[in-house]
């Protein structure tokens, strides 16, 4: 039957939502989704520029805006945009315009404020107020960078199901640790409907090895034990258009027009800035690597593609980086792979280890002054993909895969 392997990088409780036999995770693009997690984005070129001046309650003033600031409100009669309250005088009597007061606020408290919106909200208020669209974006376009590289420099293995207790990588764990882990075991709970959920116990909590409910704690349950995050590869094209869409349904709430024209035409107006593409954070233009972290080695876009064609920044159509670290960071008690290769996979030399993907002269600025050198393994990990992927596809493999 073969056993199942899980991608996960137990240290920090992550893992990925599938896990299936090595024989057809390996081969169906299923490591792709890895390369956007180990992968460190570049900020964007064309990121909003936030001018002191937008933060000067004395000098503000937006030229775009129907509402004057609030060092001239004194003098005319002050519209809010979006439907907000109306201020018919503005004398030494007048009720403040709360409109007025919120886009005044520091830039410390509008970002309190705005960690407590989504981002459809955020950019909303953007479009709302001309005078925190930069702000709002700065702050949406900082999502967008948090959900690439989440594992980089996480300890990661691909761990199968037919492992046995205490079988660990070198060094994933301290002898402390893996002592403590060697004492621990998973209980399976019933509840009043009969649902299994699992469970973690110290060894007294849990009794004796073998009583009833009760298995040995392993790598693979640990790599998806109930606290594991389950990380899925975040499209920020599909979530920036949501965010697009989002904003033009709330159009049928706001009946009057935004400075002059509709509100539907000032959406529409901001759609280049709202949309985003992953290659704003990866450009193709620079050369890519793969680091292992923990051995000082790396291997390099341009060895690893089958074709100069298919590199697409770190992201590579066919054989990539995910590909790579999967296939050597697999670690199972067992040899049964599903797989026509008969090498030592299951065994992976790379198991346990940190990784991360960036640009070649990112990390030659960074590693300019450190003594250890890194090691260039590209023909290494080529050789061995020939084997793994020729021993599944014959002799004309890279034509079949592709």
């Amino acid at each position: 039957m073969g056993q199942c392997f899980q991608l996960a990088a137990p240290r920090a409780k992550r893992a990925l939502r599938w896990q299936g036999k090595l024989g057809e995770i390996l081969f169906d693009t299923s490591p792709h989704e890895l390369v956007s997690l180990l992968a460190v984005p570049i900020e964007p070129a064309h990121r909003p520029v936030l001018h002191p001046s937008a933060y000067d309650t004395e000098s503000q003033s937006d030229s775009d805006d129907d509402a004057a600031s609030p060092s001239q409100s004194k003098a005319v009669n002050v519209v809010v945009d979006a439907d907000g309250p109306k201020q018919q005088h503005a004398g030494s009597g007048a009720k403040k315009n709360p409109w007025d007061t919120f886009r005044t606020l520091p830039r410390e408290i509008h970002e309190l404020i705005f960690d407590h919106l989504d981002l459809q909200d955020i950019t909303c208020v953007g479009i709302a107020a001309p005078n925190l669209w930069n702000t709002t974006q700065e702050i949406v376009l900082r999502y967008y960078y948090s959900v690439f590289g989440r594992w980089a420099g996480e300890n990661i293995v691909c761990a199968g199901d037919d492992i046995v207790p205490g079988d660990y990588p070198p060094g994933l764990f301290s002898a402390e640790e893996e002592e403590d882990l060697n004492k621990a075991f998973l209980v399976r709970n019933c509840d009043l409907d009969g649902f299994y959920f699992d469970d973690y116990y110290d060894y007294g909590e849990a009794g004796e090895e073998g009583e009833e409910g009760t298995v040995p704690l392993t790598l693979h349950t640990l790599s998806n034990r109930p606290d594991t995050r389950i990380d899925t590869e975040i499209s920020v094209e599909n979530t920036s258009m949501a965010v697009f869409g989002g904003c033009l349904t709330r159009n049928e709430y706001w009946t009057r027009t935004m400075r002059g024209q509709s509100v539907y035409s000032a959406i529409s107006s901001k759609y280049r800035e709202i949309f985003v593409k992953r290659s704003s954070f990866f450009p193709a233009g620079q050369a890519w690597i793969l680091r292992n972290l923990t051995t000082k080695e790396f291997v390099t876009s341009g060895s690893i593609a089958l074709d100069a064609q298919f590199i697409n920044g770190p992201f590579i159509k066919g054989i990539g980086f995910g590909e790579v670290v999967m296939s050597r960071t697999c670690w199972s008690s067992s040899d049964c792979i599903s797989m026509s290769y008969d090498g030592q996979i299951h065994r992976g030399v790379w198991a346990g280890h940190r990784f991360d993907i960036t640009t070649r002269g990112r990390h030659d600025e960074s590693t300019k002054d450190e003594e250890a050198e890194w090691k260039d393994v590209s023909e290494e990990v080529v050789a061995e993909i020939a084997a793994i992927w020729g021993s599944e596809y014959g002799p004309g493999w890279r034509e079949k895969y592709i």
